[in-house]
């Protein structure tokens, strides 16, 4: 045990893999044990599927399982934000539009050149 101490402090095993190497050995010497009679109470199956489960194991895949759905739901919510901000926006900039495109019929049907019109409203020419 030692030896995989020394192996995570130095960078070489993370703290998962370290922690799944020690329950790891304990299933197998609880196997081994079992063979002699010498087993401590509560040792249920160690093998599922062919693979050993571990406390590790479980509590990893149970984060994992936290972190993409609370993931998940931060993305819906800043995505729902982003599209509200940007509905806004657009729908303000074709309300703009509207307003400008019905000022430009008003000022034509009262006699004013094209010219003038981009003038009165601060618009390119070929906005008119």
């Amino acid at each position: 045990m030692d030896r995989l101490r020394d192996l995570k402090e130095h960078g070489n095993l993370t703290e998962y893999q370290h922690r799944m190497l020690i329950d790891m050995s304990g299933k197998v010497l609880e196997s081994i044990a079992a063979k002699y009679g010498r087993v401590k109470e509560g040792v249920g199956e160690t093998m599922v599927g062919g693979v050993i489960e571990t406390k590790a194991s479980r509590i990893y895949h149970e984060g994992m399982r936290r972190g993409e759905t609370h993931g998940i739901a931060i993305g819906k919510s800043e995505g729902i934000a982003i599209g509200k901000s940007e509905g806004i926006a657009i729908g303000k900039s074709l309300g703009e539009n509207r307003k400008s495109k019905q000022a430009t019929i008003r000022l034509h049907a009262m006699g004013m050149n094209e010219a003038k019109i981009a003038e009165a409203l601060d618009v390119n020419i070929r906005q008119v």
